[in-house]
């Protein structure tokens, strides 16, 4: 996708020096591998998670690794008022943000018409909606500094290919794909200096991991339990989360809309998928 207004004009964020980020599930996984990131290259950084134990460890890292300046907000992004109340901790700490990494997430497994509607809710809640919340707390005080900016919503290969078995998360995934398009074009139809990138990774060596791990021995269906399996050992040989970190802040250095860490694998579905849709379609 290709905007009217080039990256020259609107900002880059190829400099970090004393920038601000705030990132959403950064206590593990890929948030964790973009905190590092971030920090390595000299930005100050907002970490936010709702497992508020954990932040602890990657929050002293930042500091001892790095010498940034790191804040912990704990954070459930599924609840309005707590992103909102991110939004604030970060601003009175630091005066400014400049890259927003809307990161959270997480999976349920099962047929589309048996999974528990408080599974279909949990998972739009969180990927998509927390997603949503980060954007109405964020960009209006970003617009209002005039500074360039950048958001960057990681979504995910599901939300380019159908993926059976964990329709709330393709759904909440697709949304965000369709959401972060759209952000994209209205910031630039109006010359907002606010760049807008969507992450669709393959599989990454997260702490799903271990969250897979336990869903597999309560998995009540042989399909579930062959598709967790197959997940988990994706992960296990997947990309790391600081390699992972390395290409997504390359990515949005280069004012990049796509980026895909360890997505090449998949290359030929999503080429195969949209050959289909056009055919059929138009």
């Amino acid at each position: 996708m290709k905007g009217p207004v080039s990256g020259e004009e609107r900002g880059s964020m190829k400099d970090l020096i004393n920038k601000v980020a705030v990132v959403t599930g950064a206590a593990s996984g890929i948030g964790e591998g973009i905190a590092i990131t971030a920090a390595r290259r000299g930005a100050n950084v907002v970490l936010a998670d709702i497992a508020a134990d954990r932040m602890g460890r990657v929050t002293q890292r930042l500091k001892d690794e790095c010498g940034v300046r790191a804040l912990e907000v704990p954070t459930d992004v599924s609840d309005p008022e707590a992103v909102e109340h991110l939004a604030e901790a970060a601003y009175a700490e630091f005066g400014a943000v400049h890259m927003l990494f809307n990161n959270a997430g997480f999976s349920r497994y099962g047929a589309s018409w048996d999974m528990p509607m408080e599974d279909w809710k949990a998972v739009m809640d969180t990927d998509f909606y927390g997603c949503l919340y980060g954007i109405r707390a964020f960009v209006p005080r970003m617009i209002a500094a005039g500074e360039p900016g950048h958001i960057i919503n990681t979504a995910s290969l599901a939300g380019l290919v159908p993926t059976p078995r964990s329709a709330p998360y393709a759904a909440a995934k697709h949304a965000l794909v369709g959401l972060s398009a759209s952000l994209r074009y209205e910031l630039e139809m109006e010359q907002i200096p606010i760049k807008v990138t969507v992450v669709c990774p393959g599989y990454i060596k997260t702490g799903i991991l271990q969250r897979l791990g336990e869903r597999i021995s309560t998995a009540t269906s042989d399909l579930d339990r062959k598709l967790i399996e197959t997940v988990t050992a994706g992960c296990e040989s997947g990309m790391d989360i600081e390699e992972a970190g390395r290409v997504i802040l390359d990515g949005v250095a280069n004012g990049q809309f796509w980026i895909s860490p360890n997505g090449a694998r998949f290359e030929q579905s999503i080429r195969d998928l949209h050959q289909n849709l056009y055919e059929e379609a138009f």
